[in-house]
């Protein structure tokens, strides 16, 4: 999981680990094969804010495994649409 910071109204990031274990890591006897992987996200794709305000989020930056989603409201002025939002979409 990303840990997400909110850097102002609207505007936040989310920083993933800069590596992992792939899943060989936890079998027994294939520690040998064990690699460890490197995030580098390079496309973002649908974005959906789901809650009872209506608004928008686009990611506005992506910095290797640090992405930067910035979220508006109907009168497209950055906001953090109450607290009550959810937003969800895909990293690739």
């Amino acid at each position: 999981k990303p840990v997400v910071s909110k850097i102002g109204t609207g505007v936040y990031t989310l920083t993933f680990a800069a590596d992992f274990d792939d899943a060989l890591a936890s079998v027994i006897g294939m520690e040998s094969v064990t690699e460890t992987q490197s995030i580098v996200f390079t496309f973002p794709s649908g974005l959906n804010v789901m809650g009872t305000t209506d608004g928008r989020a686009r990611v506005t930056a992506l910095a290797s495994n640090v992405v930067t989603v910035e979220v508006y409201d109907t009168s497209n002025a950055a906001s953090d649409l109450g607290g009550t939002a959810t937003i969800s979409g895909y990293l690739r």
